[in-house]
């Protein structure tokens, strides 16, 4: 179900059933809620065509190596939010709410993907996984502030990074840029490898502490797509924002 926007509100999202199409500015990318693990595909930025996916969400157990299967309950559209409810079962022991929310911004258009856990077991310990796949050449690792950025060098296989970096990804066509990153209060991994020549898939693994019985845990990730140009000093900027921000209002 949709719900009716606010006067203000500039409508990002076009939700059709199980299907959400975004349109802002530049960025344009569409969701199947149906196979929430790929997020958003079928990108364009500036009319040119991206292969891959960003932000997909699923959820990994603690003792299985292979994710268990998510399953829409409810879904609409509220202003710059795109939000799905993933709910409880017996492959999955927690509830996850999910949030994408687009906003256009002065260095081009970010996404957040905000993601709340909640469990009615005693004993849970919930664990869920964000991937990123897109074209690169080039991937740099970003501390926030002034910090110098770092180049990766070697992606082809596995390697893990520092959790506090923004990870950027250099397009293959020169014209777009993508950062991406967690949010340093919550904590996590993040894995780097490359799934096939000439593409990187960044993997955020979140959350498998002890939670309690009807705690909810909200975690973040921001990715932003971003011009070529000062895109270094750009995702620096956009990290120390986001580190200093506080936590996001949902419901």
């Amino acid at each position: 179900m949709a719900q009716q926007l606010a006067p203000h509100c500039e409508p990002l999202w076009q939700l059709l059933n199980h299907r959400a199409a975004l349109r802002a500015s530049l960025l344009s990318a569409d969701v199947n809620l149906h196979q929430p693990q790929l997020g958003l595909q079928s990108l364009v930025w500036n009319s040119n065509g991206i292969p891959g996916h960003l932000l997909g969400v699923t959820v990994a157990l603690q003792d299985e190596s292979t994710p268990a299967s998510m399953f829409v309950h409810e879904h609409y559209v509220r202003g710059i939010d795109l939000v799905a409810n993933f709910p409880q079962s017996q492959n999955q022991p927690f509830t996850v709410q999910t949030y994408w929310r687009a906003e256009k911004v002065a260095r081009g258009v970010q996404i957040d993907a905000i993601l709340s856990l909640q469990t009615s077991l005693l004993e849970c310990y919930p664990r869920v996984t964000i991937s990123t796949q897109l074209p690169a050449n080039e991937i740099w690792m970003v501390p926030p502030g002034v910090a110098t950025a770092r180049l990766l060098t070697d992606w082809n296989s596995a390697t893990t990074v520092p959790h506090l970096s923004a990870t950027l990804l250099r397009g293959t066509d020169d014209s777009w840029s993508y950062c991406e990153m967690t949010h340093p209060e919550d904590q996590g991994t993040v894995e780097i490898r490359s799934p096939r020549e000439g593409f990187c898939q960044v993997q955020r693994t979140l959350g498998g502490d002890f939670q309690e019985k009807g705690v909810i845990r909200r975690m973040r990730i921001r990715g932003v797509f971003l011009p070529r140009a000062n895109d270094l000093e750009s995702a620096a900027e956009i990290f120390a924002d986001f580190a200093a921000a506080p936590a996001p209002l949902t419901a």
